[in-house]
């Protein structure tokens, strides 16, 4: 039986909570909320993936067009 992503992400992360004081909020989706390296300012850091034939057509997508995808998404 596989997990899905956020089954996963529950199992795996969640509770271990913020491992770091710069880190407000931490496990979740695909972004975590921290203090800046600015005095006074906050990050908000994300990432994900980009799956061939569920984000962009098999075959049919050019290195191009994947990586503007993945900038702009």
């Amino acid at each position: 039986m596989s997990l899905s992503e956020f089954a996963l992400i529950d199992r795996t992360f969640r509770k271990a909570g913020a491992m770091r004081a710069d880190v407000h909020l931490g496990v979740g989706d695909d972004a975590a909320y921290c203090t800046s390296p600015h005095p006074g300012g906050t990050v908000v850091a994300s990432i994900d993936t980009l799956v061939e034939g569920v984000h962009f057509p098999p075959l049919a997508a050019s290195f191009i067009d994947i990586g503007v995808l993945a900038v702009t998404w």
